[in-house]
C-alpha cells in the first residue's frame, strides 16, 4: 500500500499457494495470506472465533500509525473496532493455591499486605506494579519525554537483562527470590532473561503514562480482518502466490562496482525461476530468513550473527468452544445443583499453574457464541505447553492431556469443585504453537497451506538492540531491505511491522532520489 501511494511498482511474492476459494474478500473473516494477524473461526457464527496472533490495540501515541491505517477510507468500512476490556475488578488471581480478585488484591495491598498469596518471600515491601515500576519507570519517562534521547539512555543499559538490572542496580538490588516473584506475577516464566529494553518497551505499551485511562480496542470479527482489508486494496495480479524465495542475490554488472538490481530464485514446479527487481523488501521473519540462500548479499558478520542469534519468543494459545458463556454467569451449571462463581466480563485472569493466563472475550457478551482463550502462554511457559500441541493434528492424544490440564486449572481458578462440569460443556478446541513446526513454525489449520513465522514475535536478548538491531535496519548493497516487527523497536505489535514498512520504503525512495534536485 505504501509503495503504491508513492508511485512505485511492486510485486508481492507469497510462499503460500493460491487460495482455491478465489481472491481475497476484504470484508471476509479469513486471512488468506500469512503472518501473525491470524484469526481462527470455529464456525460462521459472528463471535465464534479467537485471535491466535495479535488481538488488541492500545490507543497510545506509539500506535498512531495503526489507528491512522484503520481509520483510512479504504480500511475502516471492513475493520470495525470495538472496545477491548484489558482488566476488570472481578478478574481472578490464582497463585500458590489461593484465589483473589483484582479488587481483593488491591484491598490487601492498601492494608499493607504485599504478600497476599502467602509465599513467605522476604523483601516484598510494595505492590508488584510499584516494585517493577521502580526499575522501568525512569527509562519510560525518558522515552515519553523525547524518544530519541530516551532511546540513547536505554541503550546504555541494553546490556542488562531485566533480571540482572533488578539485581544489580544500586537503587534496587532485589533478591533473586523477589525478582522471581515479580516475574511470576508480572509476566511469563524466565522472560526476565530478555533485554531490559524489551521489558521497558513492553511496559510502555501496556502502561503508557497518560492523564486519562488508555482506551483499548479489538476488531469485531477478528484481527485477521485488518490484513484482509489491506490485501483487498491491492491489485490481485501483483500478488504472486506459491512463490517461495530460496535465494537473494544482488546483481553486480561485470562483477565490479555497485549492485544495480536483485535476482530472486523462486521455487516452482520444474526448474527454479529467476526474478529480477530493482529493490527487494524481505518481510520473511529473520528466523526463517536463515533458510534462504543470502551468500551473494555480502552480509556482514554482525548481520549473519543477527540472523542466527536474534531472539524470537515462543507463544501458545488454546481456545475452547463451550456450549454457552458459563464464565459470564454467577452460577455453574445453570441448572441445580449449581455452584456460585464470580462472573467474568472481559479482561484476563492469571495463575502460576500451567495455564498461566485466561483471556475472556470482549466481544459477543451475553450472546450464544461461547469461545474463550482458555490459555495464553509465552516464553518458557509456552515452550512447555507447546510440547502438547499438534498444530497439524488437533485430535492428537497429546492435546487431550493439554485440555485436561487446562480444564482442571479453570475449575480450580473459578471455584468449580466438580471437575466433570467443564468437560461436559466443551464442544471443540483449537491450539496453536508458534514454534510448533520444524519447517514453518506452525500451520494455519483453517486454510490448507502453511505459514512461515518461525516464532511468535521478536524478543531481543541483552545487548542485541544496541549491537545487532542496527544491522537489520541497514540494507545490504543498498537494494535488499529487511522489514517486519523484528526490525523495529516495537516487537510483538502491528505498529512494529508498519514502522518497518515505512522505513524500507523511505530507503528505496531516498536512494532513487539521490542526485535529484
Amino acid at each position: 500500500m505504501i509503495l503504491a501511494s508513492v508511485g512505485v511498482n511492486y510485486e508481492i511474492l507469497e510462499a503460500n499457494p493460491a487460495d482455491p476459494a478465489g481472491p481475497v474478500d476484504p470484508a471476509g473473516p479469513y486471512f488468506q495470506g500469512t503472518g501473525r494477524t491470524y484469526t481462527y473461526h470455529f464456525s460462521n457464527e459472528p463471535n465464534d472465533y479467537y485471535d491466535v496472533g495479535a488481538m488488541r490495540l492500545p490507543h497510545i501515541p506509539f500506535m498512531d500509525l495503526v489507528f491512522n491505517l484503520l481509520g483510512s477510507p479504504a480500511i475502516a468500512p471492513n475493520v470495525p473496532l470495538i472496545p477491548y476490556i484489558l482488566s476488570t475488578e472481578n478478574n481472578l488471581n490464582f497463585f500458590n493455591g489461593i484465589v483473589h480478585t483484582n479488587e481483593g488484591v488491591q484491598v490487601l495491598n492498601a492494608a499493607g499486605n504485599f504478600d497476599p498469596f502467602a509465599t513467605g518471600i522476604a523483601g516484598l515491601d510494595d505492590t508488584v506494579d510499584n516494585m517493577i515500576g521502580a526499575a522501568l519507570n525512569p527509562f519510560e519517562g525518558a522515552l515519553v519525554a523525547d524518544f530519541v534521547e530516551g532511546w540513547a539512555v536505554l541503550m546504555e543499559a541494553d546490556g542488562y537483562s531485566t533480571r540482572s538490572y533488578m539485581a544489580l542496580a544500586p537503587d534496587l538490588e532485589y533478591s533473586h527470590d523477589v525478582i522471581d516473584y515479580l516475574e511470576t506475577f508480572g509476566t511469563a516464566s524466565n522472560l526476565y532473561d530478555c533485554a531490559l529494553s524489551e521489558s521497558v518497551m513492553d511496559s510502555l505499551d501496556f502502561d503508557f503514562p497518560a492523564d486519562a485511562p488508555v482506551e483499548w480496542f479489538c476488531v469485531q470479527g477478528g484481527m485477521g480482518r485488518i490484513t484482509n482489508a489491506m490485501a483487498g486494496t491491492l491489485d490481485p495480479e501483483r500478488i504472486l502466490r506459491g512463490r517461495r524465495v530460496t535465494a537473494i542475490a544482488p546483481v553486480i554488472p561485470d562483477g565490479e562496482g555497485f549492485a544495480t538490481s536483485v535476482n530472486l530464485t523462486v521455487a516452482a514446479d520444474g526448474p527454479p525461476l529467476i526474478m529480477n527487481y530493482s529493490h527487494v523488501i524481505s518481510s520473511i521473519p529473520l528466523s526463517s530468513l536463515r533458510m534462504v540462500d543470502t551468500k551473494a548479499c555480502g552480509l556482514s558478520w554482525k548481520m549473519k550473527t543477527a540472523l542466527r542469534a536474534l531472539h524470537y519468543d515462543s507463544s501458545v494459545k488454546v481456545a475452547i468452544r463451550f456450549q454457552y458463556r458459563w464464565w459470564e454467569h454467577d452460577v455453574i451449571p445453570l441448572d441445580a445443583p449449581a455452584h456460585p462463581i464470580i462472573p467474568q466480563l472481559g479482561g484476563v485472569s492469571s495463575t502460576d499453574r500451567p495455564t498461566r493466563t485466561v483471556v475472556y472475550p470482549s466481544y459477543g457478551m451475553g450472546g450464544p457464541d461461547a469461545t474463550m482463550i482458555v490459555s495464553y502462554t509465552w516464553a518458557q511457559d509456552a515452550l512447555r505447553f507447546g510440547a502438547f500441541v499438534e498444530n497439524d493434528n488437533p485430535g492428537a492424544p497429546e492435546e487431550a492431556i493439554l485440555i485436561d490440564t487446562i480444564l482442571k486449572d479453570l475449575a480450580d481458578m473459578h471455584g468449580i469443585p466438580d471437575y466433570a462440569i467443564l468437560p461436559g460443556l466443551m464442544v471443540d478446541h483449537h491450539a496453536h504453537n508458534w514454534y510448533g513446526n520444524e519447517h514453518t513454525g506452525g500451520w494455519f489449520n483453517i486454510l490448507p497451506f502453511p505459514s512461515f513465522p518461525a516464532g511468535a514475535f521478536a524478543l531481543y536478548g541483552p545487548g542485541q538492540f544496541a549491537n545487532l538491531y542496527p544491522e537489520v535496519t541497514t540494507p545490504p548493497a543498498g537494494l535488499v531491505h529487511f522489514a517486519g516487527e523484528a526490525t523495529s523497536a516495537h516487537h510483538a505489535w502491528i505498529v512494529g511491522a508498519l514502522n518497518s514498512a515505512f522505513r524500507t520504503v523511505h530507503e528505496i525512495v531516498s536512494r532513487s532520489c539521490v542526485g535529484r534536485p
